[in-house]
């Protein structure tokens, strides 16, 4: 949540995001998925993108390999994104 991003940020915490076989997501990350898979980048320290993301996801598929998803926020679309961040968890899941 938005609240920890800085803190899921943190470059300790990059290569378990890099390591994972599960999709993690990052809700109003103004980040995109960028400070969560380099080593030497923080939240603070990574650049603004400037559409309006709601939910970031991504997941390793091989060594610097990765799927991400960027939805964009607005009202119809959040129940939308909830929706399909529960179905990529369980297509993930099988």
């Amino acid at each position: 949540m938005k609240q920890y991003l800085g803190q899921a940020g943190e470059k300790q915490f990059a290569q378990v995001y890099n390591e994972l076989k599960i999709p993690v997501f990052f809700i109003e990350s103004k980040k995109s998925y960028l400070p969560f898979i380099y080593y030497d980048m923080t939240y603070e320290e990574a650049p603004n993108i400037e559409d309006q993301t709601y939910a970031t996801g991504i997941i390793s598929e091989a060594k610097d390999t990765f799927n991400y998803w960027d939805d964009a926020e607005n009202e119809t679309n959040i129940k939308d994104v909830y929706s399909r961040i529960f179905t990529i968890i369980e297509s993930e899941a099988k």
